[in-house]
């Protein structure tokens, strides 16, 4: 298993029944899990961490968005609007 480091799972668990597996194989992905379930529970306690954190990523997504929207009416010949004031 790649989350408990071990190379040779198969021949240390290979012979296991699925009831003796099971709980191993569940600890190991609990144990694997344990700093990113950490993390999250450190970033949805701070709302205002995670109001910039959407906040970051709508603006980038925007860019990016009008980024392509230009690209593809400039490649489809599309002619801005005239400006009025």
């Amino acid at each position: 298993m790649l989350a408990t480091g071990r190379t040779k799972v198969a021949a240390e668990c290979g012979s296991m029944r699925w009831g003796t597996f099971k709980p191993l194989l569940g600890d190991a992905l609990v144990a694997h899990l344990a700093p990113i379930q950490a993390r999250y529970n450190e970033a949805v306690s701070d709302p205002t961490y995670l109001d910039g954190v959407l906040a970051r990523g709508a603006e980038a997504a925007a860019e990016q968005a009008n980024a392509t929207v230009a690209a593809v009416r400039d490649a489809m010949g599309f002619v801005p609007p005239a400006r009025r004031f």
